[in-house]
């Protein structure tokens, strides 16, 4: 049920971001990413505070322990700190997707 929700959601040429409402990390990253102009339908974030078995799958498929889960296309890049490591590089990689005007 979990992989299926999961699965749903994700698409490529988005930028998927699975948060927890409240949590300070998925705030900052979304802040870094409303920063830049997306194409309609190319950011979607999904709050997952209750429903702790899409919690439960998204540790266990990405081996990432924390919130908040970003997905470009199909591809979990990580979490905040590694929004914050892309840098520059980040728009070039939203551009390749798709997702940005």
């Amino acid at each position: 049920m979990a992989s299926q929700f999961v699965e749903s959601k994700i698409r490529s040429g988005q930028v998927t971001v699975f948060v927890k409402a409240g949590c300070p990390y998925c705030r900052s990253a979304m802040e870094i990413l409303k920063s830049y102009s997306f194409m309609p339908g190319g950011l979607q974030v999904v709050d997952i505070a209750q429903l702790p078995e899409t919690l439960d799958y998204l540790r266990q498929t990405t081996n990432q322990r924390t919130v908040p889960y970003v997905f470009f296309g199909n591809e979990c890049i990580g979490g905040l700190c590694d929004l914050q490591q892309m840098g520059p590089d980040l728009s070039r990689r939203l551009y390749a997707i798709g997702a940005l005007q």
